[in-house]
Order: C-alpha cells, then structure tokens, then sequence
C-alpha cells in the first residue's frame, strides 16, 4: 500500500498550508515586475543584418542591428520613437527618439564617406522609414 504524502498548496501558504504574507507579497512583486516591463517594450521590432543591405550598410562595427518603435506620449501629443539596438546598447534613429526619448544619438556611429567625411545616410533614413511603418502597424 502506497501513501500520497503530497498536499497541495495555495499561492501564499507555506508547506503545512498555513498563510505566508511574504509569498503573496513576493507573488505579487513578480506580477507588477513583468506588467511593468510588458509597459517598457517596444511595440514592434525588426531585425536588419549587414549581408541584406550589402555596401549599403551604415555601420563599419556592427553586422546586425534591430530596429524599434515606440509610442510615446508627451504632452498629450504621441510621437513615434524610432530607435536601433545595435550590441548592447540603443540608439536614436529620428529626432522624436534623439530628443524627447533621451536616446543616443546613432550619428556618429555611422559609415563615414572616406571622400566627403560625412556620413552616408541612406540605409539609416530607410531605417526611420521600416521603423515609422513599424509603429503605424501598431495603430
């Protein structure tokens, strides 16, 4: 004869089903940690590599980059933030997410034109562009 010695046990209780303030309060921490983050996420993504955009592609240091967008709300008024994850760190692509979103600004880490010395904008500004389309999918 086999004896189920398992109890069961209720979010905040502890092994001898007695209540635990300090795991329901620790279970709830958890839920607001991940709503909070849920709040912080961009809204829509994509990835853009080096291979796709060939001699196009505007920066010398990094192979792939994801490009974001948010919305953000300032004042009443929503402006699009674009902005570009490249390593570990992100940056501003438009001036809504240079400017009001506080991001870096992704300028100088561009491809520089050994010619001219300045940047080669084009694969950037079709980054704003994949970007806004991104958070116009969104609304």
């Amino acid at each position: 004869m086999t004896m189920n010695t398992e109890r069961s046990q209720t979010v905040g209780a502890d092994s001898r089903g007695e209540k635990n303030p300090l795991g329901a309060i620790v279970g709830l921490s958890i839920l607001i940690i991940l709503g909070i983050s849920l709040l912080l996420t961009p809204d829509d993504e994509k990835l853009v590599t080096a291979s796709q955009y060939g001699s196009e592609w505007p920066f010398e240091i990094y192979t792939e980059g994801t490009i974001k967008c948010r919305i953000g709300d300032f004042g009443g008024i929503k402006r699009p933030l674009v902005t570009i994850e490249l390593g570990q760190s992100e940056y501003g692509l438009n001036g809504a997410a240079i400017g009001v979103g506080k991001f870096p600004d992704s300028r100088p880490l561009l491809r520089r034109d050994p010619k001219t010395g300045y940047y080669s904008p084009s694969a950037s500004n079709e980054f704003i562009q994949i970007g806004l389309q991104l958070c116009d999918q969104r609304n």
